[in-house]
């Protein structure tokens, strides 16, 4: 039997194929997370528990806006849970942090294919060890902004399809204080806020 059609021991199907569906037309689809009420925020909790250390809290964002400053004086982000299932760990990558400083984008306003590149280019330099940096990541991709959504453009063929799929990643939110940024230093103080503006080139 071949290793394609074959399960592991365990049946829980390979890290690549988890959370996400194939389309009809064969593109990656990343499956919907919905947290819209406590039982369904609990499950979500439960899932994806090993992505958010202790130091790490969460709270549902219950009107579901992103673009809506966190409340109180703490330093917080908005999020969507979206990005957990596309691979995103907290505490946030200094990598991240750089580069969502050069998009001067807010983190809830990443389209899930910036964050499905970068987690990727993220998970490729570590398991290869390859001492990459954001110097060769730019070299690959442009930033681009839509309707105030932070976006990635590919300069170099590096993927055969982005991630398709609807907007109901935008419409589940979670407000994520506590020990979140894995480098506190002033010049990678990512943005709490949602920043807006126009699209550019």
């Amino acid at each position: 039997m071949s290793s394609s059609s074959r399960k592991n021991d365990d049946g829980v199907p390979p890290l690549y194929r988890q959370g996400r569906s194939l389309s009809k037309i064969g593109y990656f689809k990343a499956a919907h997370i919905k947290i819209s009420s406590d039982n369904l925020f609990r499950d979500f909790l439960e899932t994806y528990w090993h992505a958010i250390p202790s130091g790490v809290r969460v709270r549902r964002v219950k009107d579901g806006s992103s673009r809506e400053p966190c409340s109180g004086t703490r330093r917080a982000i908005k999020f969507h849970p979206y990005y957990f299932v596309l691979g995103f760990t907290f505490p946030m990558p200094r990598f991240f942090q750089e580069v969502l400083c050069s998009m001067k984008c807010a983190p809830a306003q990443c389209s899930p294919n910036a964050v499905r590149v970068m987690v990727g280019f993220h998970n490729l330099n570590q398991f290869f060890d390859l001492g990459l940096t954001t110097n060769e990541f730019w070299y690959f991709f442009d930033i681009g902004r839509i309707d105030g959504v932070g976006q990635l453009r590919i300069r170099h063929k590096l993927f055969d399809n982005s991630s398709k799929g609807d907007h109901d990643w935008a419409k589940e939110t979670l407000e994520i204080s506590g020990e979140w940024e894995s480098d506190s230093s002033p010049e990678l103080r990512v943005s709490t806020v949602f920043i807006s503006g126009k699209q550019t080139a």
